[in-house]
């Protein structure tokens, strides 16, 4: 190999080793929708405040709609991991879930079911 060359063939084999070294997998966002229901009637709790509580770098928060659905836009999952999601308004029980997200896989938590602690007043 001609001396003037090695020193360029040296550098661009180095640059490549950092860049592959250096390499980080980027995922698109997620999305991640559920329901909230009273537990007792099955009906959609509306106008709850649900929030992505864990991990703390995804936090965020909605308002459950008229059907008691809310959605959770560009969730930045790189990694298998453990969300928890949790449901609250005045007059029911907070509830809490957790389920696994995966990258660039689009999760739909299970209903959460919350106590109408109003209509347990009533009894």
């Amino acid at each position: 190999m001609n001396n003037m060359k090695r020193p360029l063939y040296a550098a661009s084999l180095l640059f490549f080793v950092i860049f592959l070294f250096s390499w980080e997998e980027v995922f698109e966002p997620i999305s991640i929708t559920g329901r909230v229901i009273d537990q007792n009637t099955d009906e959609a709790v509306s106008n709850a405040t649900v929030t992505l509580v864990s991990p703390e770098a995804l936090s965020q928060s909605t308002i459950s709609d008229e059907a008691g659905n809310y959605l959770f836009t560009d969730v930045a999952v790189d990694s298998v991991v453990n969300v928890t999601v949790r449901a609250e308004k005045e007059g029911f029980s907070t509830e809490s879930i957790t389920v696994l997200a995966a990258p660039e896989e689009e999760l739909v938590i299970p209903d959460i079911q919350m106590e109408n602690l109003e209509q347990q007043d009533d009894d």
